[in-house]
């Protein structure tokens, strides 16, 4: 009996008989068995991005691994011997499930100034934290008004 190259499925003749038990059946869980193996190494080649976007300055990505990530930045400014915050709405399109499924890391940024006076005196975190955005709260130990960008990068699942 021929034979696909491959696999070494059976290939039935026109006219002859088909053993569907003792032929066919073994040669489909072969089949079954190879596409079961495609599908494992399909699964664990990286993740690729399904979406990606920017929506009022807020970049992001979502993952096929279910997978979200946002940044951008804010400008702040930090009143003396005080602080300022500023609200992040994530887009519409790459929200969470849950608040807990995401982590914010901040940084502090200069401006277009090239000086970055008392930036040791200035500190940031984030709170307030739901599953469509967050708020960066930041105060300022030294007497004067300082203006920074503060930029954020926000990377969870659904």
């Amino acid at each position: 009996m021929a034979a696909t190259s491959n696999l070494q499925l059976p290939l039935f003749e026109a006219n002859g008989a088909i053993d569907l038990t003792g032929i066919y059946n073994p040669a489909m869980n072969t089949l079954d068995e190879s596409v079961n193996d495609i599908k494992t190494v399909v699964d664990d080649i990286a993740a690729y991005v399904e979406t990606q976007g920017v929506s009022n300055g807020i970049y992001y990505r979502i993952w096929s691994n279910g997978i979200r990530e946002l940044w951008g930045n804010k400008q702040m400014t930090f009143n003396g011997n005080g602080g300022g915050k500023a609200t992040v709405t994530f887009p519409t399109a790459c929200r969470f499930s849950n608040y807990e499924n995401y982590n914010v890391f901040l940084q502090l940024m200069g401006t277009s100034d090239s000086s970055a006076n008392d930036f040791n005196s200035i500190q940031v975190t984030s709170t307030e934290m739901t599953t469509r955005g967050f708020t960066i709260y930041g105060w300022n130990t030294s007497a004067n008004t300082r203006y920074y960008r503060v930029a954020f990068h926000v990377i969870g699942h659904y």
